[in-house]
């Protein structure tokens, strides 16, 4: 991954690509504007998280997802949020009886991890 590009950025264009798929690729029932604004409020979440993360990182703090480890690589948290949100997106997109609900709980999860990040690990936003 090239130093000079902020991970943030990078994960932020590569959701920006997964919400410009979604509208052409969705199945049964269209999107509703709720949905639409749940999951673009979710990949902003996603996004911040990143940019804190590296942030908490550069202070000397650490990762506390397990999965990620300690001190996760911009890679490694750029590919995981990416894959996290294709996930989101896809089961949302194939399931519309429990797209609204599961937007919901998964924009709600991330805006808990941001407000504790922000306040727990005095990330700030992290840009």
């Amino acid at each position: 991954m090239n130093p000079h590009v902020p991970a943030a950025i990078i994960c932020a264009m590569l959701c920006a690509i997964v919400l410009y798929l979604a509208p052409t690729s969705a199945r049964g029932a269209d999107w509703s504007t709720t949905d639409k604004v749940l999951l673009g409020s979710f990949v902003t979440l996603q996004v911040v998280d990143v940019a804190q993360t590296k942030q908490v990182l550069k202070h000397g703090g650490y990762e506390m997802n397990p999965i990620f480890g300690k001190h996760p690589s911009d890679g490694s948290l750029v590919l995981g949020k990416v894959i996290v949100t294709g996930a989101v997106y896809w089961i949302a997109d194939t399931k519309p009886e429990y797209r609204t609900g599961l937007l919901i709980g998964a924009t709600a999860i991330q805006a808990i991890v941001v407000r504790h990040n922000y306040i727990g690990a005095q990330a700030g936003w992290g840009f």
